[in-house]
Parts: C-alpha cells; sequence; structure tokens
C-alpha cells in the first residue's frame, strides 16, 4: 500500500505541473490531466480510509488542524514574497490544503462508521451525489470535497482491507482483467472529455451547468470511473520494496511542501509548453522526481511531523486518551496514521503516512 501511495503522490507533483502550463492545450497534457486527476483524489482519500482507527480521534484531528494553521499561513507568506495579492483566508484552505481539513471531518466521523458500516456506506454515497445541489456547499471550509469524496473514505474504512487482501489473491488472468477495464475507463474518458472541474470534487451542479438530475448522473459515473482506475492502479502496484514505498511513507511531508516548488516553477511551466510540450513533460517528470526525493527526506519529514504534533501534549493533558487509544509520540512525528512499519524512523508513522494528497 506504501508504493501505491508513492505512486499517488508524483502523480499529485505531475498534476500540478501540469495544471500551471496549458491544461487544454494539446492532446498529450489534456490526457495527462485527465488520468491523473480522475482519480488520485480518490484513491488518496480510499487508501486514508484504510488506514485510519476509530480510536484517539481528538489528538489526530489536532494533527491535521495544527498542519492546516501552519501552512496555511507559510503558503500565503510564500504568495506575498512572489508578489501575489491574493488575501489571506480560513475559510478557504490554500489550494492544496483542503485535504487537512477534510481528514480532520472525516476522522471524526470514524466512530459512527464503525457502528453503522453499510449504512454509512450507503448514506455517503447519497450525500456525495445530493451534496452538488445544495449552493451552499462550495469551496468555503472545504464543505463540497469533503462531501464528495467522502464514500472513498468510507469505503476504505469499512471494505478496503478485503479489497486489498481480494486484489493480492489476482492471478495473471484476474489482474490483466482489471487492467484491461481501467484502460477502457480511460479510454472512455478521454472520449466523453468532462470539465476537469467535475474532477476536484469543490464545485455544485450549477456551476457546472448542468441540471441536478444530470449532474448526480455525471457524478456517479465519475466516481465509478476513480473507481476502477485505484483498483487498477492497485493491480499494478509493485510488490518489491523500493524508492516508491519512501515517498508513500513520507507523503504527507512531500504533499505539504511539493506545493512551494509547484508555485517557484508555475510561469517557467507555461513557457516550456509553449514551446514544446513534449519536452516540457520530460522536464516536468524530472522535477517531480527531485521533488519527491528533497521533501521525502528524513529530517524533512521529522520537522513536518514534529510540527504537526506540538499541540497533541497539550490535548492529552485537557482530555486524556481512553485506555487503548495509540499513543501519540511526539519525537517521530504525528500519531499512527498508517500500515505502521520504521515507527521509529517516522516512516509511515501518523498524519505523514496517511494523507497527502493533494488536488487542486
Amino acid at each position: 500500500m506504501d508504493a501505491a501511495k508513492g505512486i499517488l503522490i508524483l502523480l499529485v507533483i505531475l498534476g500540478h505541473l501540469l495544471a500551471r502550463s496549458h491544461p487544454d492545450d494539446g492532446f498529450i497534457t489534456k490526457a495527462l490531466i485527465t488520468g491523473i486527476y480522475a482519480f488520485h483524489m480518490p484513491a488518496f482519500v480510499f487508501l486514508a480510509g484504510i488506514t485510519s482507527k476509530p480510536r484517539g480521534i481528538l489528538q489526530r484531528c489536532t494533527q491535521f488542524l495544527t498542519l492546516l494553521v501552519v501552512f496555511q499561513g507559510a503558503y500565503f507568506a510564500a504568495r506575498w514574497v512572489m508578489g501575489s495579492d491574493a488575501k489571506f483566508s480560513w475559510e478557504r484552505p490554500y489550494w492544496i490544503l483542503w485535504f487537512l481539513l477534510s481528514m480532520a471531518v472525516w476522522t471524526a466521523l470514524t466512530p459512527l462508521i464503525a457502528k453503522i458500516p453499510r449504512t454509512s456506506l450507503a448514506l455517503s454515497v447519497l450525500i456525495s451525489l445530493g451534496s452538488g445541489m445544495v449552493d451552499v456547499i462550495d469551496y468555503p471550509y472545504s464543505a463540497s470535497r469533503t462531501l464528495v469524496f467522502l464514500p472513498f473514505f468510507v469505503l476504505g474504512f469499512t471494505y478496503g482491507k478485503a479489497m486489498l487482501a481480494f486484489v493480492s489473491r489476482l492471478r495473471l488472468r484476474g489482474r490483466s482483467a482489471v487492467v484491461a477495464a481501467a484502460l477502457l475507463v480511460f479510454g472512455f474518458l478521454l472520449y466523453w472529455a468532462p470539465d476537469h472541474r467535475w474532477f476536484y470534487g469543490s464545485r455544485g451542479y450549477d456551476v457546472l451547468d448542468v441540471s441536478d438530475p444530470t449532474g448526480v448522473v455525471y457524478r456517479l459515473v465519475l466516481q465509478i470511473c476513480a473507481l476502477v482506475l485505484t483498483v487498477g492502479l492497485l493491480v499494478l502496484v509493485p510488490r518489491e520494496p523500493g524508492l516508491l514505498v519512501r515517498f508513500g511513507q513520507r507523503s504527507l511531508s512531500i504533499f505539504l511542501l511539493h506545493g512551494f516548488a509547484v508555485l517557484a516553477v508555475a510561469r517557467y511551466a507555461k513557457m516550456m509548453a509553449e514551446d514544446n510540450r513534449y519536452v516540457a513533460v520530460v522536464i516536468y517528470l524530472m522535477l517531480m522526481t527531485g521533488i519527491a526525493l528533497l521533501a521525502s527526506m528524513k529530517p524533512v519529514h521529522q520537522v513536518v511531523g514534529r510540527i504537526g504534533t506540538v499541540l497533541v501534549p497539550l490535548v492529552d493533558r485537557i482530555v486524556p486518551p481512553k485506555p487503548g487509544s495509540p499513543a501519540v509520540a511526539p519525537k517521530t512525528g504525528p500519531a499512527d496514521a498508517s500500515t505502521g512499519d520504521e515507527r521509529a524512523e517516522q516512516g509511515p508513522v501518523g498524519v505523514a503516512d496517511r494523507t497527502p494528497p493533494g488536488a487542486r
């Protein structure tokens, strides 16, 4: 699973670099952005659901919200240094930071989901489809994205481990069938060419210029496509440990920090795409790898982890964790959030392992 997260975080970086060029100009750029954005956030949310536990809720939510506050200020400071006139806002998490607020909400829901798993899954789908009909559910407080991607979190939390076990048991014929289905879905999306705003999950049906019934059908179809593509990725993930595992274990650090690099090269990305978009894609791939390598360095990852846990001891004093709740280790980073390997090294521990993410 760490390798899958490693692939996804690389796709996040590449997608953001592509989106800063000319995403509507040229087949290769459109195809790459469609393929990435069609499933990378649903897949991340699904994996986050798998690693979530209905314990230590307050501590983990504190970690997410602490990181949100710190990096909200850091990103607006970076924009100010770059000459942007963007106004600071607590109402709208900046760009990729919406995921932190949504993770806090989803994490808070895990005790309820654990009590009524099947009902929660059915309700999450209905809520996701119905949220687009309500105009006030939009960008502020990540409300739209939290509800739109909710079914993937609930699915991962309730049935994710069983799905991973099923995928791992597939033989060559079954794996080939899944990959073929994923390729068919990708081809369908290229043919359909939906507005990329559908993939972001941040807008209602009115803004997307469709009626409510049409919007429900579109969103449902796109969610099914995202699920098929996610399973296709899980089938293709290499089983041998390698650099992808490191990226997956430290995905939150990469997620939070890659945005600074993308902002720094944004204007050059457009110029490169204008000169030769094929050469630009090769350069983006090199940048993607370099950013991931730097942001996943052990000291960097440890700093991000410590930022997330700075308020956890205070929370523990005010509301002591219940017996059996996972202990928080400030020295190694955010508390248990993922697969639980190399905990002493601050590998996949805590938020840093479970989250990344970043959608546009």
